[in-house]
């Protein structure tokens, strides 16, 4: 598709729809509605069964947070203004289907959560299994604490000039 064809397109952060955010942070449907942690190849595809054209645009940031990356640009209603699906009028009512159909998605079905949740129990996992064992006695807590002190301190300041 052409850029100036797009350009006119609803646009969907993953945001609007996350329930572990905010309203403040960008959420735009209720905490109960929302989906945890969407991503947006999951977005995408549900447009597309919903009859929908998209275009993903990984490479754009989500303006309160720019960190953020990614958002998947909607045609709603063509040039003509003739609406593209029978029940979705609205960018509201698009983001409320979203959230009824993410459940459905097989991804979901494997991992309710999302991938940010799986990724996040793998770490815990790995830094559990690499973890020191933590030191019993009053002795081993002092030396411990020691060594902290002398790997976290900091090296002489250097003079500017």
């Amino acid at each position: 598709m052409e850029e100036s064809q797009i350009k006119h397109w609803q646009v969907i952060y993953p945001a609007y729809i996350n329930k572990k955010l905010t309203i403040q942070q960008g959420r735009r449907v209720g905490k109960e509605v929302g989906v945890a942690n969407p991503t947006l190849p999951e977005i995408a595809q549900i447009c597309q069964s919903l009859g929908l054209k998209s275009c993903m645009e990984p490479h754009k940031g989500y303006p309160k947070n720019p960190f953020t990356r990614g958002r998947v640009k909607v045609l709603l209603k063509d040039d003509d203004g003739q609406m593209q699906h029978d029940t979705i009028m609205t960018k509201k009512a698009l983001l409320l289907k979203l959230c009824q159909l993410f459940p459905k998605l097989k991804t979901r079905q494997e991992n309710p959560d999302g991938v940010d949740a799986a990724l996040e129990e793998e770490k815990a996992l790995e830094a559990a299994a690499n973890a020191e064992p933590a030191p019993q006695t009053r002795a081993e807590k002092k030396e411990q604490k020691k060594a902290e002190k002398k790997k976290n301190k900091k090296k002489g300041k250097k003079k500017c000039c």
